[in-house]
């Protein structure tokens, strides 16, 4: 294997490459090798996607779901099982695609060929129309001349006309052998007939199969989008320490990553509006992980400040999701807007990762702006900032996932949770 590795690298051949990490991947899960597998799949999988190579990704994930589940990784695992699935079902509906256009293209052509013989037939009906012109000009001749030489010619006349009567039988034979070819020819047509409607008829089957497919996926979003419903808070929760409070939550998709927290414990309220990272199904794991997160923190110490709150959920999404600071990927994390509302002292505590706190304060809108860094492992990490605010009489504090202009709109309004808290 370390030889075929090697040639490939060599001749740069990235699918041979791809395949001999795939093949020391399942050698070394054989021997149980669980954490050099993996290793050899991430390889098989960055090559793959390189080069556009579904087939390898494919089983690299499998195999990953498996080195994962025998390590006990279940949240990894069930993570790659999702991408394998997915990957599965993609490569299922190119196949489908493919036989698709094949068979139009065999419609395309026997299309092409009938219209040949149709022209070929009114071809051959024009050059009868041409033939039967000739004979009427030959008969109107013969006939002059027979007119003119009667009486010297009455012998020729027997005989011209013994010969036009043989003309006459022959194109009869001619036109009799045309109509027998007609006929034989529609016989063709209808038998392609046939075979179209047949060829019809398949394409309408794997047409079922492709929406039972998008159905079975549709369900499985719909049950996970009634799992990330269940866990966000009811609205009545935040009326009931806030009279005035508005939230309106209105995802681009059925699921999303936006989502909002909110917590009482004593005479403290926290409430959190959140935007995590990616589409699809691994952002809505990824809410529903930060959500778990804000629980626990808030479960381990409930006296932290906002900021605290944010270093240590930073941490731990660090810790879970294996982050560290110098690697050159994209991270998954969440921006964020954190405010603790102590409602005896009338005090408001906010920090922000990219996401600023907004307060209509006698008609004018004031920006608390977040820090620009996100929760997640960067080179440069510094501590969140905390904000210390005094609340009065008639203030609006306003949080969103989205972005405000000076004149109070909305910029990019595709998915939003937005939030009001009026004091």
């Amino acid at each position: 294997y370390n030889k075929s590795i090697q040639l490939n690298k060599s001749i740069e051949n990235q699918r041979g490459l791809a395949q001999s990490y795939l093949s020391f991947a399942s050698l070394f899960f054989d021997k149980n090798l669980y954490y050099r597998s993996n290793i050899y799949l991430d390889s098989c999988i960055s090559i793959s996607k390189k080069i556009q190579t579904l087939e390898f990704e494919t089983q690299a994930y499998q195999w990953k779901y498996r080195c994962d589940t025998a390590l006990g990784d279940y949240q990894n695992a069930f993570v790659n099982l999702l991408i394998f699935k997915e990957l599965n079902d993609s490569i299922a509906k190119i196949q489908v695609q493919e036989n698709i256009t094949a068979l139009q293209s065999e419609f395309d052509i026997e299309r092409k060929e009938k219209e040949n013989q149709i022209l070929l037939e009114k071809q051959a009906k024009q050059e009868l129309i041409i033939q039967r012109q000739r004979l009427y000009n030959i008969f109107i001749s013969v006939a002059l001349v027979l007119f003119v030489v009667l009486i010297v010619m009455l012998y020729s006349i027997l005989k011209q006309r013994k010969r036009h009567f043989e003309m006459l039988y022959s194109k009869n034979q001619e036109i009799l052998q045309q109509k027998e070819e007609i006929l034989a020819q529609n016989e063709v047509l209808n038998e392609q007939n046939e075979k179209i409607k047949q060829r019809n008829s398949e394409i309408e089957s794997q047409k079922n199969i492709l929406q039972k497919y998008q159905n079975d996926i549709q369900s499985s979003i719909n049950y996970a989008k009634r799992i990330q419903s269940a866990i966000l808070p009811e609205e009545k929760e935040l009326i009931s320490v806030y009279s005035g409070a508005m939230l309106l939550n209105l995802p681009k998709n059925i699921i999303s990553g936006d989502f909002y927290f909110f917590k009482k414990i004593e005479n403290k309220s926290f409430v959190a509006v959140a935007d995590c990272t990616g589409h699809g199904v691994p952002v809505a794991l990824m809410s529903i992980l930060n959500m778990t997160l804000l629980k626990e923190v808030m479960r381990e110490n409930s006296q932290w400040t906002a900021a605290q709150i944010l270093d240590k959920i930073r941490e731990l999404v660090k810790n879970l999701l294996k982050q560290t600071a110098d690697q050159k990927t994209v991270h998954d994390g969440m921006d964020i807007a954190m405010i603790l509302y102590d409602k005896d002292k009338l005090k408001i505590n906010y920090a922000g990762a990219y996401r600023p706190l907004y307060i209509v304060r006698n008609s004018e809108l004031i920006e608390i702006a977040a820090d620009k860094q996100a929760i997640a492992a960067y080179v440069k990490e510094k501590p969140f900032t905390d904000n210390f605010l005094e609340v009065k009489k008639d203030d609006i504090f306003i949080s969103s996932v989205m972005v405000f202009t000076t004149r109070f709109q909305l910029l990019f309004p595709k998915n939003l949770v937005f939030l009001i808290l009026m004091n």
